[in-house]
C-alpha cells in the first residue's frame, strides 16, 4: 500500500484494498479542484477535450483537469493537469507524446500530478511539470500538494477549436449541474 493510500485510509477510515486507481484519481482531482476556486477567478473543467466533433483523434483526447483563470490580472492563466496513479500509465503517456501535445499547446503550464514518490523527476518531459500529492497537512487535516518540478510557462494563444471545446464542456457541466 503506497503512502497516499495509507493517508486516505487514515482520513476516511476505509479499506484501501477496495480502492482502485480511479478512486485514488478522484481524490487527487478533488484536492486540485479545492485549490482552484471560482472565488479566485478559476474555471475548473474536468475531462476537457482538445476539440469538438469527430473529425480527428486529436479532438477526442482529453485533459484530466483544465483550469482557466478569467481575471486579466492573472493573465488568463490556463493550466492542464494529467493525473497518474500508476507508473504504467505514465510510461504509456511517454510513448504517446501526441496525446499531450494539444494540452501543452492550449495551456500555459502542463503538470503531471501523482502520489508522492511515484515518478522520478528526471523522467518528466521538459515541457511539463510535476506535482506530488503528499500526506495530511497537520493544521488542516487535508491532503496537500507540492510542486516538485515547476512547469515551464508556455505563452500560447488558444485557437477557436479549444474555445469551442471550452464552451461545449461548460454547457455539458451546467446541464449536469456540476459547474458551480
Amino acid at each position: 500500500m503506497d503512502f497516499l493510500c495509507r493517508v486516505i485510509q487514515e482520513r476516511e477510515n476505509i479499506d484501501m484494498g477496495k480502492l482502485d486507481s480511479k478512486q485514488i484519481t478522484k481524490r487527487i482531482f478533488l484536492k486540485l479542484k479545492a485549490d482552484y476556486t471560482a472565488q479566485n477567478g478559476w474555471l475548473v473543467l474536468p475531462e476537457l477535450k482538445m476539440g469538438i466533433g469527430y473529425q480527428s483523434r486529436a479532438s477526442q483526447r482529453s485533459i484530466d483537469l483544465f483550469v482557466f483563470n478569467v481575471y486579466p490580472s492573472k493573465h488568463y492563466t490556463r493550466i492542464a493537469f494529467e493525473i497518474k496513479t500508476r507508473v504504467e500509465d505514465f510510461n504509456l503517456e511517454l510513448r504517446q507524446p501526441d496525446k499531450r501535445r494539444g494540452a501543452v499547446r492550449f495551456s500555459n503550464e502542463y503538470y503531471f500530478v501523482t502520489p508522492v514518490g511515484l515518478l522520478e523527476p528526471d523522467r518528466i518531459p521538459p515541457e511539463c511539470g510535476l506535482i506530488e500529492i503528499h500526506g495530511l497537512d497537520k493544521d488542516t487535516g487535508y491532503l496537500y500538494k507540492k510542486i516538485k518540478i515547476e512547469a515551464p510557462w508556455h505563452d500560447n494563444i488558444p485557437n477557436w477549436s479549444i474555445v469551442a471545446s471550452l464552451a461545449s464542456r461548460i454547457k455539458d457541466l451546467e446541464s449536469e449541474k456540476i459547474l458551480i
